[in-house]
């Protein structure tokens, strides 16, 4: 919110706009000097890239074998131990990625907390689309709803926010416009392309719930769907308040629900 006349403005009212000086510098040089295609493709490219290696190391760190017959499951197959070694490496290259981010670039990462919970009203939807599969929930034999399990997927779901709606949506936001939490509503290049990579992860990495693979034809496209939908809306939730963690509150959210339904009832 901006003082002085309404043609040409004034200096900050006690509100403040909110945006920090590197946030406002970058505006100010995106309008001067906008990304060409090349840049943004290549922007793309590098940090899908890169998102995908480290989710592989630590597939592989969890024991798997990277062969085609392991998937679905590669960070889930090799039982408790080998999903709590992924999930740690995870949260490693997550955790360490979007904070190496932080440090060049205040504020471009998330690293804020959230002005309100009234994400949490997309609650049901993402409870369902964690049922049908869509969150990160790891239903393997040997993980149960215990102490131990509900450790590592909270681990795994901190780790996956922090390396996609964190590391590579703030890598991919020097180059695009997303939503700033007023304005029009979209859907922004960088949520587009880490919910994709998070819909893959998520169908190479985990286990399809039990009865989607008994009930439904063409389980695999509606379990990729549910993830991508699911992904899509954390990325949402990550760019209109403008913080990780409320993309991550809202994941673990859903996907502790959905653990809790489909080890009971489904």
């Amino acid at each position: 919110q901006w003082g002085g006349s309404n043609e040409i403005g004034g200096s900050p009212r006690g509100g403040k706009t909110g945006l920090s000086l590197g946030e406002i510098m970058f505006i100010t040089r995106w309008v001067y000097q906008p990304p060409s295609a090349g840049r943004r493709l290549t922007a793309i490219a590098l940090g899908a890239a890169a998102a995908t290696a480290a989710i592989l190391i630590a597939a592989i760190s969890g024991g798997s074998s990277l062969a085609l017959e392991s998937v679905p499951g590669l960070m889930v197959r090799g039982g408790l131990s080998g999903a709590a070694i992924s999930a740690v490496v995870l949260a490693v290259f997550g955790i360490g990625l979007t904070y190496l981010g932080h440090s060049r670039h205040p504020g471009r990462f998330g690293l804020r907390r959230p002005d309100s919970f009234a994400f949490l009203a997309a609650l049901p939807l993402t409870v369902l689309l964690a049922v049908v599969g869509g969150a990160w929930v790891a239903v393997a034999p040997g993980i149960s709803i215990n102490l131990v399990g509900t450790a590592i997927v909270l681990t795994a779901i901190v780790g996956i926010e922090a390396l996609l709606r964190g590391a590579l949506h703030g890598h991919l936001l020097r180059v695009f416009p997303v939503m700033m939490g007023s304005g029009r509503i979209f859907v922004s290049i960088p949520n587009l392309v880490s919910a994709l990579v998070f819909a893959c992860a998520v169908t190479a990495c985990l286990l399809p719930p039990g009865w989607l693979t008994e009930t439904i034809r063409g389980w695999w496209a509606v379990w990729f769907g549910a993830a991508l939908i699911l992904g899509l809306i954390c990325g949402a939730v990550r760019e209109w308040w403008r913080s990780l963690w409320a993309a991550v509150i809202l994941h673990a959210a859903s996907a502790i629900v959905a653990w809790i339904v489909l080890s009971y009832w489904l």
